[in-house]
């Protein structure tokens, strides 16, 4: 689908945080409710299933963004730089990873001639998670669509200990007690830290800082 619009942005974007949310209090509920040995089983599960909302949710609405920027169509110049970044990043790459000089001088040609041309961002299936969405991956992946990460920083901790580590250790088949308290915070502060991606992803689109700051 193309995501021409603000409405559609924000549509998109609310289509997907809902259905995370029902989950997460549906899982909730079903943990406080079961008797004790489902109980457990479904605390851990949910741990796993909250990781899996945390990453699913940064890669969809990353790539939202990125679709609907695209469909501006703008041109490379028109953009901030780190979108030009994105128009260009298979030819940043070549100069960068080349030994040829003929192939940088190739690229860093090809790019320049570009500026003024229409810009060419992908989006479907592009953002990387690496199966593994840690504070540094979450702090790269922010950062390439342009979103400032200083507000997440203090949160990095818990990113890798309670929502990474303990999926992992779970996911990997080890045992792991939590608690109906302990699964409660950790859904509260996921769901936070979703809801405020999205309030960042949305900012973007609505105040336009994908474009050029104008002198």
């Amino acid at each position: 689908m193309k995501i021409k619009t603000i409405h559609q942005l924000s549509s998109a974007l609310n289509d997907e945080i809902t259905w995370r949310k029902r989950e997460i209090i549906e899982l909730r509920m079903q943990a406080a409710r079961k008797g004790d040995v489902a109980h457990k089983t479904i605390l851990r599960a949910g741990v796993a299933i909250l990781y899996s909302h945390w990453e699913g949710f940064v890669k969809s609405s990353s790539e939202i963004l990125l679709n609907y920027i695209s469909n501006q169509k703008l041109n490379n110049d028109e953009l901030s730089e780190v979108y030009i970044v994105q128009s260009f990043k298979s030819h940043l790459s070549t100069l960068s990873d080349t030994k040829s000089s003929a192939a940088a001088i190739e690229s860093l040609r090809f790019i320049l001639n570009e500026m003024k041309r229409s810009s060419n961002i992908s989006h479907k299936n592009y953002v990387n998670t690496e199966a593994n969405l840690s504070s540094e991956v979450f702090d790269r992946i922010a950062k390439s669509v342009g979103i400032d990460v200083q507000k997440y920083m203090h949160l990095y901790p818990f990113i890798d200990e309670s929502i990474v580590n303990k999926r992992n250790y779970i996911a990997h088949g080890e045992f792991m007690d939590v608690s109906l308290e302990e699964y409660t915070r950790i859904s509260d502060r996921v769901f936070d830290l979703i809801r405020s991606y999205k309030d960042d992803i949305e900012n973007i689109a609505v105040l336009k800082s994908y474009l050029k700051k104008v002198a």
